[in-house]
């Protein structure tokens, strides 16, 4: 309770810093909500730029912890944009104004998919488009950027999602960073045009580049998977785990 409670008083100012409501804590998660009731025109920049501000606050918490000879805390952050249902919802004994919908899973998808990644901040495709150019122009930080990750099916949509990255602390040399996202993207474009070997080749070396990217090895391992076992023509892209027949 104590470690939670810590954790929640430095994610509650984050989110009120940007114009943002949390709306409820889940257990040990905190949601929250941009632009409702009342959109202030830069929501999904105001997101990300609450969630840039918890990896800050967290990086703090950590040291406080590592002086006490507390372990250290890791966070994932999913950030979805889309339309939402607002309003006062519970029996008429408890109710609560909160936000549903299909961008709220979303979020709640994106969150989850940041430990398959081993990153720490994931990001849906409206919300990577809104926030390009703020992390380009350099008002969330020249030195930030966006990584298309992988492409997601999400239930109830035909199309399927990109999911996005945000390198809110790039690793290393940033000549080396740039060499790895570079080898990362063109084995993205590999696997879309069915390049098996190109793919294998372009992820091999984001992974050398940066031996510790975690992405970089799972995509290594899934484009040596299809290498063996090409998808048939009818794939839309996304990785489904053939044990469990679930999209990634």
């Amino acid at each position: 309770v104590e470690t939670l409670n810590e954790l929640f008083t430095e994610m509650f100012e984050a989110v009120a810093a940007h114009d943002g409501v949390l709306d409820k804590y889940i257990g040990d998660a905190v949601m929250a909500v941009y632009g409702a009731p009342l959109s202030s025109g830069r929501d999904p920049e105001n997101a990300l730029a609450s969630g840039l501000e918890m990896l800050t606050m967290l990086d703090a918490i950590n040291e406080r912890r590592a002086a006490r000879g507390a372990p250290a805390m890791r966070i994932g952050i999913g950030i979805a944009t889309g339309e939402v249902v607002a309003g006062t919802i519970g029996s008429p004994k408890r109710m609560d104004y909160t936000v549903i919908g299909d961008s709220v899973n979303l979020a709640a998808r994106l969150q989850d998919l940041t430990k398959v990644y081993g990153v720490e901040m994931l990001v849906c495709e409206k919300t990577a488009a809104a926030a390009a150019g703020a992390l380009g122009a350099g008002g969330l930080g020249a030195a930030r950027a966006l990584r298309e990750i992988d492409l997601i099916a999400v239930r109830g949509r035909k199309r399927p999602e990109k999911v996005f990255e945000v390198l809110a602390r790039p690793p290393g040399d940033p000549a080396i960073r740039a060499r790895m996202l570079d080898a990362y993207a063109r084995g993205r474009a590999a696997v879309a045009t069915r390049e098996w070997d190109a793919a294998l080749s372009a992820f091999g070396e984001a992974l050398a580049a940066v031996p510790d990217d975690r992405p970089s090895r799972l995509m290594l391992a899934r484009a040596r998977a299809l290498a063996g076992a090409p998808p048939s023509e009818l794939w839309d892209g996304v990785w489904r785990d053939p044990a469990t027949a679930e999209a990634a």
